[in-house]
């Protein structure tokens, strides 16, 4: 199915659109279009509802064209409920008994919200036929069902227009800027004396004690806004009650700041928004979406980051958020500024990722975690390569990069390049496709590593095959002791030519069961390095062999002697059995370089 965009906008963002309004605060409504009304009783009634081109209703139509960016149903209503579930459902026709759902969206209304509007937002790929329909709900019981066509002019030749053209989706020129600003509260958790007072550059909002949504356009300026919240509690809650700021941008709702509580009593906690001039923003784009996502799930309701993006505040989060930044994402250096705020320790972490959807995978570029209590500031330089360079995947194999940071701690980190090209700072387990990376032959993996504190246990990071249903092993590096290093492998990737390529499997295990700290291993297969070894690893070295005759060289780091040998084997499985090709052991203090000549079939 092609993917369609809806979006819900309140009447009371839709600045032209019929008065939907929160309590206790009430802005003068723009008259609806003219619409003979239809008459209402005491039940929830539907007395005005049009299609149009545009979000305030000018244009009163069930035809649009093929070059229409947005279909929008505009409705107001009688006698709605308290929290009225409206519905809009919107299908594609198909024959004269066949109708397939594209998209669905809920907004609740009722008591003082009493009007309302949906959008559908062209897909990509253009609109896909002629006949639609879209069904209004109130609740579960169907108001309207409107049909309407897109005129697709599949034969009509294209018109050269003189006005200036749109900006290709990925670019960063020309963004719109902020303008539609919004309040909104859920207080599903509190009782009858919880409430929330508000001011906005020492201009009184609003005091707030049920769900309210609030324009507060007229209050927001561009650059820095003061936002001081009063809560009031009167006994601690089940759970938190929230009050969202957020804008209409982009024709997605971004929100801005989160705040919530949840304890008995009352405070004022002020906050700083700065709200960016986004007409601006002009640097090289990047060529897909870009997500932030928070996983605040462990933390309480003071626990927060205020994200900043060069220079560019994307906002305040104290709950589970996902956020597209595409427009403050550029190609090349990018610089992630994080100030997180943990008021106390937290059973598991918090958590914010940066990420993209690559090769149809989701691809973590950025992790960032905190768990101990107190404030911190942490600054990422992230570099977002141009993909459109990227070439075409080498291998039929996938190749991916994993970590396991379970033992880590706030700022344990692996910073990982491969062919000097970044793939990302992670902070957290992960798992990431980087077979697109990868070049035939020779591959440079170079990893920064930054240790906070001695560990209980290592911090990992691997690269592997995923290959009909398994997993080998490539490379294994591996941390536990406070201090930054830096590391370099390589790994190899055979091309087509299968000339030279060995039928035995080859694999090289690592026991370090032995091992004092400093015991190291460092080898090289045919002249490329494999890596350097201080924990016990097992891993594929096949794409360093050819047929016949190969070149080993270890070289050992003993510190001082061992209780018994640390050992390097490497062998291959024949007939279903395993054949060892070479061992090494050493357990006397010394530096030593051993070469071997192996023979593989």
């Amino acid at each position: 199915m092609k993917k369609f965009t809806l979006t819900i906008i309140l009447f009371l963002i839709c600045f032209y659109l019929a008065g939907c309004t929160g309590k206790k605060i009430t802005p003068t409504p723009a008259p609806f279009p003219t619409l003979a009304p239809i008459p209402s009783g005491t039940d929830p009634s539907v007395d005005r509802v049009i299609l149009s081109r545009d979000k305030d209703g000018k244009t009163n139509t069930s035809t649009f064209k093929a070059e229409d960016e947005e279909i929008y149903l505009l409705f107001e209503a009688s006698n709605l409920p308290e929290n009225t579930q409206v519905r809009s459902v919107w299908y594609i026709q198909e024959g004269e008994d066949r109708e397939n759902k594209i998209s669905e969206f809920t907004m609740k209304a009722g008591e003082n919200i009493n009007s309302g509007c949906f959008n559908l937002s062209r897909p990509s790929d253009g609109w896909q036929g002629d006949n639609y329909k879209v069904k209004l709900y109130f609740n579960d019981k169907m108001m309207k069902n409107i049909p309407f066509t897109i005129e697709l002019n599949l034969n009509t030749p294209e018109v050269v227009s003189n006005e200036t053209p749109k900006v290709p989706h990925g670019t960063t020129s020309f963004i719109e800027g902020m303008y539609e600003f919004y309040l909104k509260t859920d207080m599903t958790y509190g009782n009858k004396n919880s409430k929330f007072t508000v001011w906005i550059n020492d201009e009184y909002v609003g005091f707030l004690d049920t769900d309210t949504v609030v324009n507060i356009s007229s209050k927001i300026r561009q650059g820095e806004n003061t936002v001081a919240i009063n809560t009031s509690i009167s006994e601690e809650l089940l759970s938190p009650i929230n009050l969202t700021i957020g804008t209409s941008w982009r024709g997605k709702e971004m929100p801005l700041l989160i705040h919530r509580s949840q304890e008995k009593g009352e405070e004022t906690v002020k906050y700083k928004l700065n709200i960016p001039d986004t007409s601006k923003i002009n640097h090289p784009s990047v060529k897909e979406d870009y997500n932030l996502k928070l996983d605040m799930t462990y933390g309480t309701p003071k626990t927060s980051f205020n994200v900043f993006i060069n220079g560019y505040q994307i906002g305040i989060y104290s709950k589970d958020v996902t956020v597209d930044i595409t427009p403050f994402i550029k190609t090349g250096q990018n610089e992630v500024k994080i100030i997180s705020i943990v008021d106390s320790e937290l059973i598991k972490p918090v958590s914010l990722i940066i990420g993209s959807f690559r090769w149809k995978r989701w691809a973590t570029v950025m992790s960032h975690s905190r768990k101990k209590t107190g404030t911190d500031t942490a600054v990422y330089k992230l570099t977002i390569p141009d993909l459109s360079r990227v070439k075409k995947s080498v291998t039929d194999s996938t190749y991916t990069l994993r970590t396991d940071m379970t033992f880590g701690s706030d700022r344990t980190q692996f910073d990982v390049s491969i062919n000097n090209m970044q793939i990302g700072i992670f902070n957290q387990s992960t798992s990431v496709d980087v077979s697109h990376y990868l070049k035939t032959g020779r591959n440079l993996i170079d990893i920064t590593s930054d240790i906070e504190e001695d560990l209980p246990k290592d911090v990992i990071l691997t690269i592997g095959i995923e290959k009909h249903g398994g997993w080998s092993t490539l490379m294994n590096y591996a941390r536990r002791l406070k201090g930054k290093d830096k590391a370099s492998y390589e790994i190899v990737v055979q091309g087509e030519s299968l000339a030279m390529m060995p039928t035995d499997q080859c694999t090289m295990k690592v026991d370090m069961t032995f091992h004092k700290e400093g015991t190291a291993f460092t080898i090289y297969i045919n002249g490329i390095l494999a890596g350097t070894f201080e924990t016990d690893t097992s891993i594929d070295v096949t794409g360093f062999f050819n047929k016949g005759a190969n070149e080993i060289k270890i070289v050992s780091q003993i510190p001082s002697d061992l209780v018994s040998d640390v050992k390097v084997s490497i062998g291959a499985y024949r007939n279903g059995k395993w054949a060892t090709l070479l061992s090494h052991g050493k357990s006397r203090k010394g530096n030593y370089t051993d070469v071997y000549n192996v023979m593989v079939k």
